[in-house]
This record gives C-alpha cells, structure tokens and sequence, in this order.
C-alpha cells in the first residue's frame, strides 16, 4: 500500500540516506557565491557604462581650471595635454566597459550552466535512489488501474442489459479511455471481461425479465 511501511518504502529511506550530499552541496554553495560575485561585478560595470554615457551625452569640453591647477602642481603641459580627457577618450572608455559587462556576462551564463549540471546530478542521484520504490508505485497504478477496469466492466454490462443511465456510467467511461487508449497507463485495449459474480447475478434475469434490452455479456467493448 502506498504510503504503508512497506520493504519498498524502507529501501527507498535507506537508499536515500546513502546518498552523500556532502561534495554537490559544497560545490553548489561554491557556484553560487561565484554567480553572486560576478553578478554584483556587473551590476557595477553597467552603472559605470552609464555614468560614462551620461559624461558623453553632457560633454563640454576638459576643466580648464583643472588642467591649470595640474600645471601649477608641477606637471608639464605636455603631460597634462596628453592625459586631459577628451569625447573620444570617454567613447572608448564606455565601449572598453561594455565589453567587460559582455565578458562578465559570458563568465555568469557558463558559472550557471555548470551548476545546473551539478543541481541535476544530485536529483539524478535521489532518482536512481528510488528506482525500486518507483517500480512498485508502477505496479500498484496498474493494479488499481485493472481494478476501475473491472469495476467500469461491470457498470457496462449492466448498462447493457437495461440500457438505462447508470450513476457514474460518464466519469467511469472518461477514466477508461485514459487507462486504455494506446499510450495509457493499461496499454491499448478495446474489451475488458465482465466479473464472473456480475455475469453469475445477471444471468437469471435473461429468463426472469421478458423487458431486457440484451442478453448478460461476458466481455464489453470499453474503447
């Protein structure tokens, strides 16, 4: 029963509690603080690109009084000419920083991709854990599957001798089709055999009641 204790259930705890997490965690914390690191890196390159933008966009021209006061200091002017900012300085200093974000960016996408290959590694790991207990939940839907099977057998043979409306005739026929169509859960069927204790009820009537609609079948069409 799914969800009893059952040896299925205790194979799949103790398979699970082998499982070392211990190496994929450490790496996955690793991988993270990486990401968050190159993130924040980013995060400073893209405010850096704009603040040189917005120079660009307001741009008039070098500080006059700053270039003066760099002389004063001891510079030679062909020092402070050489160093003075300029548009074009700025233009190749925002496009040297928009490559950076770019980089960092390539760097952010392959930390990320590795750690979905570290993730998935560890559920793969908790998956191949459980593969007994999965076998069994398996086998306990395909047997509860031939159950409503049955059970929808029976409900059409009734159907059929009355041709009444039976309560619950509709839900049952959509959950067959479910079960049966080709790729459900019960593989492809098209009949299913009507219980032996139905058919055993039924058949007196065949002789009893003048007003059946049809004899008791011992098999119905189901798809």
């Amino acid at each position: 029963m799914i969800g009893a204790r059952t040896t299925a259930n205790v194979t799949l705890a103790t398979a699970i509690a082998k499982i070392d997490f211990e190496a994929t965690n450490a790496e996955l914390d690793r991988l993270d603080a990486e990401r968050e690191k190159l993130n924040a890196k980013i995060a400073e390159a893209e405010s850096e690109a704009q603040r040189l933008a917005a120079e660009i966009r307001d741009w008039a021209g070098p500080d006059a009084e700053e270039l003066a006061d760099r002389i004063l200091a001891g510079e030679t002017a062909a020092e402070v000419a050489s160093t003075a900012p300029s548009r074009e300085a700025l233009t190749e200093a925002r496009q040297a920083m928009l490559s950076t974000i770019s980089a960092l960016q390539d760097r952010a996408s392959r930390v990320s991709r590795e750690r979905d290959d570290v993730a998935h590694s560890q559920r793969l790991s908790i998956a191949e854990a459980a593969s007994d207990y999965l076998e069994e939940l398996r086998a306990a839907q395909v047997e509860a599957a031939e159950r409503i099977l049955t059970a929808d057998a029976a409900i059409r043979a009734l159907h059929h001798v009355t041709g009444c409306y039976l309560d619950g005739d509709r839900p049952s026929r959509l959950a067959i089709e479910g079960l049966v169509a080709g790729d459900g859960l019960l593989g492809y069927r098209t009949k299913a055999t009507v219980p032996a204790d139905v058919v055993a009820a039924l058949k007196p009537l065949e002789s009893k009641a003048k007003g059946l609609r049809a004899s008791v079948p011992a098999e119905v069409v189901v798809y």
